[in-house]
Parts: C-alpha cells; structure tokens; sequence
C-alpha cells in the first residue's frame, strides 16, 4: 500500500496539510540554493527540509489510514416487487390472411432488391463513361522521334561590361535564374561582353548561367517524369479493365522506376491474339505512354518488344529548344 495519497479536497481532510508540508520544503530547498551560491552554511535549510518531510510523510499516513478505516458505502436497494415488462400492443386485423401479407412481404423485398441491383449497375455504367479509356483498335498519337532543332538566340543587344552586369544579375538572382525568357535572353547577351571583358570573365559568367539552365531543365525533366508515370499506371489499369470487358482476361503488371515496362498476361491471350492486339493499335497507344518494354503471354508463350522510346530528358529538351535553351550554354 502506498503512503503517498493522491489530493482530495472533498474527501481528504488531511490534503491541505500535505500542501503546507510540501511548500515548506520548497522553501527549504530554496534556501539551501541560496546558501551554497553565497558559501554560507546551510544546517537550517536542512533542518527545515528534515521537518517538512517528516510532516508530509505523517499526513500522508494519517491520510491512508483515514481511507482505509472508512467504510464502503452501502449497496444500493434492490428492487421490490414483480418485474415491469414494457411491450406494444399493435392492432392486428383478425380477418387478414398471414399467407397473403407473407406473400406482400416477399414481394415488397424483392422489389427493393431489385431496385438496388439496378441503382448500382448505373453507377458502375456511370463510372465507366468517367473513366477516360482508349478505343480498342484506335491508333494513338505517337510523338516525334525527331528532336525538335533549337532556335537561334539571336544577336547581342548589349556589350562589353553592360552586357556581363545583366547576365551576372540573371544568373544570381534566384527568381530570374528559374525563368526560362530570363536565361534566354542572358545567354543572347553573353557574347556581347567579349567586347570589353577578359574571356576568363565571362567563362565564368557562362558557367553560372549554365548552372541556371541545367536546374531548369531538371525541373522540366522531373515534371514530365511524374506527369508520363501517372499516364502509364492510368493506362495499365484502364487497360486491363478494357480488356475484360472485351472477353479477354487478364492481369496487367506495371514494372520499373518510373512504370516503363509493361507486362499483359492471360490465359486465353495467345501469341496470335497478342499479335492482332498491337498491330491493332496496342502498341502505339503502349509507345505514346512512353513504354520501353512490352510483353504480352498466355500460360506457354510470349511475345516481347523494346520499341524506341525517348526520354524525359529529351523531351525536356523539346520544350527548352523553340527559346534556343536546349543546347549547353558556354563562353563564345
């Protein structure tokens, strides 16, 4: 058993005392801190302390034994008398047939049932007209295999250490280092400064712009990655779900990094089958999405392929080279 009672104002006559008994050690304590800071002796601070938990450690007891002496309190009474039951009474037709209102029971189920069945078959009806899914046979859109030839950046408007000021801004300035017109139009402006400027200068002007175009093209590169990754898993599911509505079970696995290998297995999906599906417009559609690996198998065979496909960063690029930022930046 505990000697140290928890403090109860309404039922703990000796809780006040506990109280006065711990703030004189408090104080006690305090006075003992102030008497090593100053080097003083502190035999009355430990006295007072010995005292303080001498009185906590005897209220604590007399607390104790006060819970302890004191009785439980009663049980409540037990009921008397004869059980209540609380029921009904609902009228009830003496001439109604039970067979009949059974018969109206089952009916009335029914009918819900059905109603139900046909309230969820239109929301999956709904559903699927939502989900946005390729034509089965449809030939898709592929992207140019050809980079796109990067743009001119034009000739210099400013010269010599004008022109150097305006591309060290650019390439320090951590707004305009991330805007694509800005880095343009400092790369046009770098051959200027060879006018007035020593070339190890602006080499190293060069670099900085450089280090600008490259964390833009990252960025471009890391935006196009996640937009072509989220494609493919919308595409590998809308896929499979297509596939099933056309007779054709199967499993579609998304594999690698970034989702570029697929891999479309079933058993009724047999190498001729497979072969009418991707020269009926699977494989472009499978392309476009940017898949690098394509395999269709039934339980025996399969049918793989490694189409061309460019990457992130080329078309990254593409985006970069209508402003002339597709090529590396360097000192003329």
């Amino acid at each position: 058993m505990t000697l140290l009672a928890t403090f109860d104002p309404s039922a703990d006559p000796w809780g006040i005392a506990m109280i006065v008994c711990a703030g004189v050690c408090g104080f006690a304590l305090l006075w003992w801190l102030v008497a090593v800071l100053m080097r003083q002796p502190a035999r009355g601070a430990g006295r007072v302390l010995g005292l303080g938990l001498v009185g906590y450690l005897g209220c604590a007891i007399a607390s104790v034994a006060i819970r302890v002496g004191t009785p439980p309190p009663a049980p409540a009474p037990a009921p008397q008398g004869p059980a209540i039951v609380l029921e009904a009474k609902v009228p009830v037709d003496p001439d109604a047939d039970p067979e009949a209102a059974a018969t109206e029971r089952a009916a009335a189920e029914r009918a819900a049932a059905e109603r139900g069945a046909a309230e969820a078959a239109a929301a999956d009806h709904a559903e699927a007209s939502a989900t946005p899914t390729a034509t089965a046979g449809a030939p898709a859109e592929l992207p140019s295999a050809t980079p796109v030839p990067a743009a001119e950046l034009g000739p210099p408007t400013l010269a010599g250490r004008e022109a150097l000021r305006f591309v060290d801004e650019v390439a320090r300035d951590a707004d305009k280092c991330s805007d694509a017109k800005q880095i343009a139009a400092a790369a046009r402006e770098l051959p200027g400064a060879l006018s007035d400027v020593p070339k190890a200068s602006v080499g190293k002007a060069a670099q900085r712009l450089e280090s600008c175009r490259r964390k833009l093209a990252w960025a471009i590169t890391f935006r196009i990655r996640k937009e072509r990754v989220a494609a493919r898993r919308a595409l590998g599911e809308a896929l499979q779900k297509r596939l099933r509505e056309q007779g054709m079970p199967v499993l579609v696995n998304l594999r690698g990094a970034a989702y570029e290998r697929i891999r479309i297995g079933g058993a009724t999906l047999d190498p001729a089958k497979a072969q009418s599906l991707l020269d009926g417009g699977l494989r472009n559609e499978l392309v476009a999405a940017g898949f690098a690996e394509i395999v269709l198998a039934d339980m025996k065979q399969s049918i793989k392929e490694t189409p061309a496909v460019r990457t992130d960063a080329e078309l990254a690029a593409d985006e970069l080279a209508p402003i002339g930022l597709s090529r590396k930046i360097a000192a003329p």
